[in-house]
């Protein structure tokens, strides 16, 4: 065992955090879909603001990477340098 002249909390601490951390991601109780947090504040909406990462350019990515198609690849890289036009990018705003 290692001497720590800084102090800190112990293995103990740390397994009780984990517990707690556990308890709260698996209750014993069933979860109902309203106690669940919507996510983070970049979680792409329907109704929300624009992302650049929305399920247009992650399925055309993920198809073309999955089926070595070009032509779809391209159709990405369209949605991608389109996004130029709605400021989603700082490179965007620049004129």
């Amino acid at each position: 065992m290692t001497t720590s002249r800084i102090g800190g909390v112990g293995i103990e601490t740390i397994a009780e955090e984990a517990l707690q951390r556990h308890r709260r991601a698996y209750p014993t109780r069933v979860v109902g879909q309203s106690d669940l947090e919507w996510g983070g504040e970049y979680q792409w909406r329907r109704d929300g603001e624009y992302h650049l990462f929305n399920p247009d350019t992650v399925f055309k990515l993920q198809h073309a990477t999955r089926s070595g198609q070009y032509a779809i690849f391209k159709e990405y890289t369209t949605l991608v340098d389109d996004q130029n036009r709605r400021h989603a990018t700082l490179r965007g705003l620049l004129a």
